[in-house]
């Protein structure tokens, strides 16, 4: 099972290519991925117990 995920692969539409690349990008500059990312808004936006908004990069690192 190497190849198995451990979670359920889901997928996102209506990304443009540039922002997917962009959004990429900024959560390398923190140590981090887009899945962590996306992982942590939506623990927020649901209102996980102990969940805290995400921080944005720094300017530089996003553009």
């Amino acid at each position: 099972m190497a190849n198995k995920h451990s979670e359920k692969l889901r997928g996102i539409r209506q990304i443009p290519d540039q922002l997917w690349t962009d959004f990429g990008a900024a959560a390398a500059s923190v140590d981090s991925d887009r899945s962590a990312e996306l992982r942590l808004f939506m623990e927020w936006y649901v209102r996980r117990s102990g969940a805290e908004h995400p921080s944005r990069p720094v300017a530089d690192a996003a553009n």
